[in-house]
């Protein structure tokens, strides 16, 4: 009877040791896909910021404080202009556009429409 506890005992550590060793797993898994999820989330926030830093830079006030600056149009004009800003890519036109004349030429077929 003592040779059959002693089995019986054997058995039951290597269940416990089983259990114990999947769980590790589990845990060691889990903490890798914690570790890739950190990662999946730091570039999606890295991302978020890269788009609103570049939203920025064509905003509806940097298109404003350009046209208040411009010479060659009326006040009329400016105001007129502001519509034309409601359209993200006429507003990335408008900061994109490094000569002046071109951008006041732009502008003002922009507002005529």
């Amino acid at each position: 009877m003592e040779g059959n506890n002693q089995c019986r005992n054997s058995e039951d550590q290597d269940v416990t040791g089983g259990k114990k060793r999947k769980q590790s797993q589990m845990a060691a898994k889990l903490g890798d896909y914690i570790d890739f999820r950190k990662d999946q989330i730091g570039k999606t926030l890295e991302k978020l910021e890269e788009k609103r830093r570049r939203e920025e830079d064509y905003s509806i006030e940097k298109c404003i404080d350009i046209v208040d600056a411009m010479e060659g149009l009326s006040d009329e004009q400016k105001a007129d202009a502001n519509e034309v800003f409601q359209s993200e890519t006429n507003r990335k036109i408008l900061v994109g556009t490094k000569n002046p004349n071109v951008r006041l030429i732009w502008l003002k077929k922009k507002i005529a429409q």
